[in-house]
């Protein structure tokens, strides 16, 4: 809790099989330019990820998506919600998750009350990564950001990929990615409140959007709006998905680009 770790100046961290980044309250992981992967080899021994904790009953420390370097100089208190950010061409890889807000490791109590870390990943690459993103539940207005990264999988990998999962959050947005050769979806979710805007592609992907809620319709999920670059689908077997959504704005699909689908 409390501290600092930056990975930058084009490093590459080799994580072991089995083994995770826990970045806990109050502490900031900033990766600038660098690879975080789980081994050398084509076989490849997946590492389980990076854990970001938060505080389920807490606001979220306030990122600067312009300028998110500016997140080290800013002093985070230990109750505070931890923070990662994937900056500037960096890459997860060979993971079982890239970044995920759950917390392992404590009793149903302990992993709830830790929800809620942020995320922004920005620029940056998740390539064979099973879970790009996970969201676990936070009631507050969540600040994570998802802007101009690229999910994929290479043609020799043999599990299944999905891109973000979002499980009851809102606030979270994403603009510019690219979601490449998904098994699952590239944005899934249930009873979730986001904007998808500005030119994020889905191509080839099982589901580009996918969008469920529980009774009483909890989800609100708007693709594209009318002052942005349109998003792109092409390829997809469904390009967006929707089981159920209503509260701010629905389900809103405005300003977007279909291609080629079953």
């Amino acid at each position: 809790t409390g501290g600092t770790l930056i990975i930058r100046n084009s490093s590459t961290v080799y994580m072991k099989k089995g083994k995770s980044i826990i970045v806990e309250r109050g502490a900031k992981l900033y990766i600038d330019n660098s690879v975080v992967t789980g081994g050398c080899s084509k076989s490849v021994a997946k590492w389980n990820g990076i854990f970001v904790h938060g505080n389920a009953n807490a606001t979220q420390p306030t990122i600067n998506y312009s300028q998110p370097s500016d997140i080290l100089t800013q002093p985070l208190q230990s109750s505070q919600s931890g923070v990662v950010i994937l900056n500037n061409h960096s890459k997860l890889e060979n993971a079982r998750y890239g970044i995920s807000t759950s917390a392992p490791g404590f009793d149903s109590q302990g992993q709830t009350e830790r929800w809620g870390g942020v995320v922004f990943a920005n620029n940056s690459d998740f390539v064979n990564v099973i879970q790009g993103i996970e969201f676990m539940p936070y009631q507050p207005t969540n600040k994570s950001r998802v802007f101009d990264c690229r999910f994929s999988k290479t043609m020799d990998y043999e599990s299944k990929v999905t891109g973000v999962t979002v499980w009851d959050c809102k606030g979270i947005e994403f603009k510019r990615n690219r979601f490449n050769g998904m098994d699952y979806s590239g944005v899934s979710g249930i009873d979730y409140s986001t904007k998808i805007f500005d030119d994020n592609r889905f191509e080839n992907c099982q589901y580009g959007v996918e969008v469920h809620s529980t009774a009483p319709h909890l989800s609100s999920v708007q693709i594209g709006t009318n002052s942005d670059n349109p998003n792109y689908f092409d390829n997809n077997a469904t390009h967006v998905y929707s089981a159920a959504a209503s509260l701010e704005y629905g389900l809103t699909v405005l300003h977007n680009e279909f291609f080629n689908s079953e």
